[in-house]
């Protein structure tokens, strides 16, 4: 148990540990279709805006960035 201690302190442990508890859940969320009205037709707009993927990609190029340069060696 004394090995486990100091990972249950530690505050990013439990950060990964929301995190990954509320990614599923937040997929699941955002990849729903909007209802269709009950008795009418749906109509298909094209050209929506992509500003949520490229908020995530350019989140994404940050996170791989920073972990990378925080885990290289400085000398």
């Amino acid at each position: 148990m004394t090995v486990l201690t100091p990972l249950f302190r530690s505050h990013t442990f439990w950060l990964v540990l929301v995190g990954v508890w509320l990614c599923p859940g937040m997929a699941e969320v955002l990849a729903q279709a909007p209802a269709a009205p009950a008795g009418g037709t749906t109509t298909v707009v094209q050209g929506r805006g992509l500003t949520l993927e490229w908020m995530i990609t350019i989140t994404m190029i940050v996170v791989a960035l920073f972990v990378v340069c925080r885990s290289s060696r400085r000398n």
